[in-house]
């Protein structure tokens, strides 16, 4: 999570975005970097929905475990309850604080792999229109997704001890899932079989 966070982030500054971004969207986006993948337990989506995992259950088998990021995101911030003193949000106006919720959702939702390549066509065409502006509040919230995602799956950018510490962490994920469909009698999926 922290080297998500900071791979994010030093992407907006370097991008320019910061200089733009209010408070609360800077806020949004390190809170959701930070919660991107919390409780997350080594397998993906469709292992959950394979499975019948009671998350996926839960949560209708639509993005599962970014939903369970950022729900736990939201009890991690409650504190004591929301907009009381131990609240992270407590201080903001109720539209401020729907605000936060909303950009912290779609920055954690912007990590789901299954929507990979269509966040990147939707940038990509956002990106080569006329009208494309960092000073657009729309504009600067797929910025902010982008470098959400690029910072989730960006290791490959950082020096080779921190890369293979990651490409090895996630590769035993991967297998061990795999092992794990194997055992249940699911096909093994992609880049998950020995």
């Amino acid at each position: 999570a922290a080297q998500v966070c900071h791979s994010a982030m030093w992407l907006a500054k370097s991008l320019g975005l910061l200089d733009w971004q209010s408070d609360l969207e800077r806020v949004a986006l390190v809170i959701a970097a930070i919660c991107h993948d919390v409780k997350h337990f080594g397998r993906n989506n469709t292992f959950c929905i394979s499975t019948y995992h009671p998350l996926a259950l839960f949560y209708n088998d639509f993005r599962v475990l970014e939903n369970m990021h950022a729900a736990t995101c939201f009890e991690l911030m409650k504190g004591t309850g929301s907009g009381s003193p131990g609240s992270v949000s407590a201080n903001l106006s109720r539209s401020e604080r729907a605000e936060l919720r909303s950009q912290i959702i779609e920055n954690i939702f912007a990590t789901d792999m299954s929507e990979h390549f269509g966040i990147l066509s939707k940038f990509h065409v956002k990106q080569d229109s006329a009208d494309f502006t960092v000073a657009s509040q729309e504009h600067r919230r797929l910025i902010a997704r982008m470098c959400m995602k690029a910072g989730d799956i960006g290791h490959s950018a950082l020096p080779w001890p921190a890369h293979e510490e990651w490409s090895l962490r996630i590769t035993q994920e991967f297998l061990e899932q795999g092992d794990e469909e194997a055992a249940l009698g699911l096909p093994v999926s992609a880049l998950c079989d020995r």
